[in-house]
Parts: structure tokens; C-alpha cells; sequence
């Protein structure tokens, strides 16, 4: 049972470490897509 114990952190801690992102990171991302957006919303004549 200890082994298994073992096996299932070792897993959940390369899951978090594959799919872990910083809230820095998210923000970034979100700041340079809500960028683009307004780009094609003015290109569009929707936003002036």
C-alpha cells in the first residue's frame, strides 16, 4: 500500500509539473490576446 501511496504522488507531482502555469504567465497571455482582439474588433469597425 505504501508503494502505491509512492506511485500515485509521484504521478499527481509530474502531472502538476507538466501542466502547472503561473498566474504571471496567464495574465500575459490573456493581456496580449485581449490585444489582438480589440485589433480585429477596430479593423472590423466595431470598436473605434
Amino acid at each position: 500500500m505504501n508503494g502505491a501511496k509512492r506511485a500515485l504522488i509521484a504521478l499527481v507531482e509530474k502531472l502538476w509539473d507538466k501542466y502547472a502555469v503561473s498566474s504571471r504567465e496567464l495574465e500575459a497571455e490573456r493581456s496580449q490576446t485581449l490585444g489582438e482582439l480589440n485589433e480585429f474588433l477596430v479593423k472590423l469597425g466595431y470598436v473605434s
